[in-house]
């Protein structure tokens, strides 16, 4: 939902579930937050991505929350 306390990672949520499609550079900002400050498995936030993406490819959402994690 967006509400965070962190403007920017608030914005990505709030875009990702209006538009289902946020910047790439917002999705890692997004993901290294949750996983690296909120300590949430990646799994979790992967998951998430795929439920509300438009452009959501399984294969690279995994990769890139992989990668992050």
């Amino acid at each position: 939902e967006g509400r965070t306390g962190y403007p920017f990672v608030d914005a990505g949520m709030r875009q990702l579930r209006a538009e289902g499609w946020v910047h790439n550079r917002v999705r890692m900002v997004v993901a290294s937050f949750l996983v690296k400050d909120l300590h949430l498995d990646w799994q979790r936030g992967a998951a998430h991505f795929m439920q509300w993406l438009r452009d959501g490819d399984i294969a690279s959402n995994q990769h890139g929350w992989q990668w992050t994690a």
